[in-house]
């Protein structure tokens, strides 16, 4: 007895021992920023701002990040939550030394994050072996594995940079070459908050050592599900929950007639279309607005003017912030897509050959538009202004289509069909909430699979931040009043695992949305 509780207290001691090692693989800064390496402890092989005359190569040059000493294939962590502003395709090989293919496909990522402060910066992580999983306008979560070291002929190692734009911190600003290494002389040394400064260059791990990361954008990695409910009296809230069915909050309260919300990366700032009423209760149109969600303040940005003729309503901003795709409806006339920058400037009609659409939604490159249009789902992409049905139907007659959304990475678009649901008896198309079952494509239209065929009137869905997830608003009962409505979730890739997060029948769920929320709470 005594060996066997002997033997039972060895493998406790030795599973407890695996647990933590799995747990704290991934070392985090003071600060609350991830090593890029994932230790705290590492090696360096080239310090930051080494010149030539220091034995840096090549000569005429500084070196304007650090390198860290690893082994091919190490992993490499995203610092702290942010976008791929570039995908840097060259200066990461030694191609003159060794020009065999291993060497010819190294890459690095161009990465902006957010400090709690607001102000933006660049970290750039270099030499990782292709392929990249990441693309231009991708999401990355704070401690997410975004690649693995690539060979090099003079060591293994990640180049690991920090850049900001002193002049315009706020922005995502980088320069379009020398990430690596920088031309001769080297700027004048300066201290910035106790951080070595060349130029825009800082040293990469005391800023990660002595700065915070965004706290909004930290704190949203508890991975919430947002949604609006709206109760019997009319009063509407935003609330939000764990992906488990745990820990409901109410964030705040929501009108209404305002619609579903975009955010900005940097979860600051919200964008939503509003019914514009006069004084006398008249409903006039329905306007874009925008509002800061730290100070509270809301301003309408389309139409800017007095123009009642122009009607904006479910929209979606770009990746890099700098663009709002929208639903606009003129003298209620068809539906079409239009274009604007964030602030509501520069408002234009973006192909006058699409309309009869709905829910636009921006690829996670930022290259592509997504949208329902009748009895398909069709991708816009703005290069060839071609679009493109991934079912290849057209007319009013038809499976109908809806909510159209992409996977974090680009990879699949999810929507809900009602190509199956048509063929159940009790179908009722009628206009609004349909059956609909669940299907994911390839953005090409290849290797349609349906996830979920035993759907009611379902309405909504998005995928969760790593993909493997979706969450859908289904009603137990069609065009009731306040029909209440459930929140499920969807494994990816075993769809019969799914569990109800949320069920209500004395409220309405108006929308649902998890990988678009980007902010505190």
């Amino acid at each position: 007895m005594k060996r066997r509780n002997g033997w039972i207290f060895l493998f406790g001691f030795l599973w407890v021992f695996v647990l933590n090692s799995i747990c704290w693989a991934i070392d985090m800064t003071g600060t609350g920023f991830f090593y890029p390496t994932g230790k705290a402890n590492f090696k360096k092989m080239s310090w930051f701002g080494r010149l030539d005359t220091e034995g840096y190569r090549p000569l005429g040059t500084w070196h304007c990040g650090l390198d860290i000493a690893g082994k091919l294939g190490d992993p490499v962590y995203a610092i702290a939550d942010g976008t791929v502003v570039k995908v840097s395709r060259g200066g990461w090989s030694d191609e003159e030394k060794d020009k065999s293919e291993k060497t010819r496909d190294n890459f690095g990522y161009i990465i902006c994050h957010t400090l709690s402060n607001g102000e933006r910066f660049i970290a750039v992580y270099g030499h990782l072996r292709r392929p990249w999983a990441l693309r231009e306008g991708s999401k990355v979560s704070a401690g997410q594995e975004i690649g693995r070291l690539g060979h090099w002929s003079y060591g293994i190692h990640l180049h690991f940079g920090i850049y900001q734009d002193r002049k315009n911190s706020r922005s995502c600003n980088f320069p379009s070459s020398g990430y690596g290494l920088q031309p001769n002389p080297r700027p004048k040394e300066k201290f910035i908050a106790g951080v070595k400064v060349y130029g825009n260059w800082f040293d990469p791990m005391a800023f990660i050592e002595k700065r915070n990361p965004s706290k909004g954008v930290l704190e949203r990695e508890s991975n919430r599900i947002l949604f609006c409910m709206e109760d019997k009296n009319g009063q509407s809230a935003l609330w939000t929950i764990n992906p488990d069915g745990s820990e409901l909050k109410k964030w705040r309260d929501w009108d209404k007639n305002w619609g579903m919300p975009a955010f900005s990366s940097d979860g600051r700032k919200i964008l939503f279309s509003g019914d514009v009423i006069d004084d006398k209760g008249k409903w006039l149109t329905q306007s874009i607005y925008s509002m800061d969600l730290e100070t509270g303040q809301m301003q309408r940005i389309f139409p800017q003017n007095e123009d009642y003729t122009k009607r904006g309503g479910d929209l979606d901003i770009s990746p890099q912030d700098s663009q709002v795709v929208f639903m606009c409806s003129r003298r209620g006339e068809i539906p079409e897509i239009w274009i604007m920058d964030l602030d509501g400037r520069k408002a234009r009609l973006l192909d006058k050959k699409l309309d009869w659409l709905d829910v636009p939604r921006w690829s996670p490159d930022g290259t592509q538009i997504v949208f329902s249009h009748l009895t398909d789902i069709v991708i816009y992409d703005l290069r060839t202004r071609i679009p493109q049905g991934l079912s290849h139907k057209t007319g009013h007659d038809g499976p109908n289509h809806i909510c159209p959304r992409w996977s974090p990475t680009g990879e699949w678009i999810a929507f809900l069909s009602s190509d199956v649901a048509e063929q159940n008896p009790n179908y009722k198309p009628l206009t609004g909430n349909f059956w609909h079952d669940l299907y994911i494509v390839r953005p090409d239209g290849k290797e349609r699979k349906m996830l979920v065929g035993d759907l009611k009137y379902s309405s909504g869905l998005d995928w969760s931040r790593d993909g493997k997830e979706i969450v859908l608003l289904v009603y137990s009962v069609y065009a009731s009043p306040h029909e209440g409505g459930k929140l499920i979730v969807v494994d990816v890739e075993n769809p019969s695992q799914r569990r109800i997060v949320f069920s209500i029948k004395t409220s309405k769920i108006r929308w649902v949305m998890w990988n678009s929320f980007r902010t505190n709470f």
